[in-house]
């Protein structure tokens, strides 16, 4: 598990142990596009992190870090991913037998507390949080490759006043070479810029608000395209109420 989704984990489940009534899992939606075009494959790390009711809700993980060959598509990805998923008695839907082999392809994966996902070489993704806000993201260069990437950040919002639903969108796209703490700190300045509080922890990891200057977040939709095998963490933040 990554060192900044372990941190989190640990420090949200004193607080589900000790308010019953919060609950961190949530309906996660993660959409797969491309295929592995790397020769001689591509390292591919996907997990998914949920409360385990029968070991007194301590954060569990599922991993896959796998190499796949090259031509490996998104659907293939997905078919191997919902099976392991499902091995950890997850419940998880797919596309059906139709979808395009390179995708878009939807996993929805009901119960989880955060995803982690290192794709690249070709593979795109993106997390939707469909019935939560994100209490962390944290954006990681990649190891093998040091290429830039783009990142977009929906904020869907709720006004409570008038009940209007509205959004917000942060776009940020970084070079090459680009450093971690110069990431965190550019996507905490740009939410700031369209009206999401925000903050910075450890450098490297941008806290999203619960509400941009006038509404409240109540769903996000994070996508991520690179050509290099940039890491994507996201972390459900805890929930007031069950649904």
């Amino acid at each position: 598990m990554n060192t900044a989704m372990r941190i989190f984990l640990r420090c949200l489940l004193p607080v589900l142990l000790l308010a019953p009534g919060l609950r961190a899992q949530g309906l996660v939606q993660i959409s797969l596009s491309g295929a592995i075009d790397t020769p001689g494959g591509g390292n591919v790390e996907i997990e998914v992190s949920y409360l385990n009711r029968n070991d007194n809700d301590a954060p569990v993980t599922a991993t896959i870090a796998l190499v796949l060959g090259e031509s490996t598509s998104a659907f293939d990805v997905a078919l191997l991913v919902a099976r392991r998923l499902e091995s950890h008695n997850l419940r998880v839907t797919t596309s059906g037998p139709s979808t395009p082999m390179r995708g878009p392809v939807n996993l929805f994966v009901e119960g989880v507390v955060a995803v982690g996902l290192r794709l690249g070489q070709g593979l795109n993704a993106s997390v939707t949080l469909c019935e939560d806000r994100p209490l962390s993201i944290k954006l990681t260069p990649g190891r093998e490759s040091k290429k830039g990437a783009s990142i977009s950040v929906v904020a869907h919002t709720w006004l409570e006043r008038t009940k209007e639903v509205g959004r917000v969108t942060v776009r940020e796209t970084f070079p090459e070479k680009s450093e971690p703490t110069d990431v965190a700190a550019r996507l905490v300045r740009a939410a700031i810029g369209v009206g999401w509080t925000s903050e910075l922890t450890g450098h490297y990891t941008w806290l999203p608000g619960a509400m941009t200057e006038t509404e409240r977040v109540t769903a996000c939709s994070i996508e991520l395209r690179s050509n290099a095998d940039w890491r994507l963490d996201v972390v459900l933040a805890p929930r007031t109420a069950p649904r």
